[in-house]
């Protein structure tokens, strides 16, 4: 993004608002530069000006504005600190690798899990997992030790 202006959030919006109805109520206070409107999740904007003192004077006389029958919750954007959540090296698995797991081969061996070793659930059916009967089958499942007690 190229532009320096200074972005407004606008919260609070009905579903279905057009971004020709937010331009035409907030144009009155300066340029904008642009305006988008959430679709997915609907309910809010962002609407940037060409100067702080234009954004600033939207945010005092719209904040709790009624339009459409919404009232408005405007504000100044806050800015972010760093890259976005998603963005370049910000990366952060939320769990052990699919098919890997910590502890366990490099080949995605199904019989370990994330605590590290081959371990098979010795719970009843009652709960939905098989219980260990010590023949074959059943790859997935694990045994008993002393870190299942987390």
């Amino acid at each position: 993004m190229a532009s320096q202006g200074t972005r407004v959030y606008v919260g609070g919006l009905v579903e279905g608002i057009k971004k020709e109805d937010l331009e035409r109520e907030f144009d009155k206070y300066g340029k904008l530069n642009s305006v988008w409107v959430a679709l997915n999740p609907p309910g809010f904007a962002f609407i940037e000006f060409e100067n702080m003192q234009e954004a600033e004077d939207a945010c005092r006389s719209m904040n709790g504005f009624e339009m459409l029958g919404a009232t408005l919750k405007v504000e100044l954007s806050r800015k972010r600190d760093g890259p976005r959540r998603n963005g370049p090296g910000n990366f952060r698995p939320r769990g052990p690798p699919r098919g890997r797991s910590f502890g366990g081969p490099p080949g995605g061996n199904r019989n370990f899990n994330s605590y590290g070793g081959s371990r098979s659930f010795e719970r009843g059916n009652s709960q939905g997992f098989r219980q260990n009967n010590g023949g074959g089958g059943g790859g997935n499942f694990r045994s008993r030790s002393p870190l299942d007690r987390f």
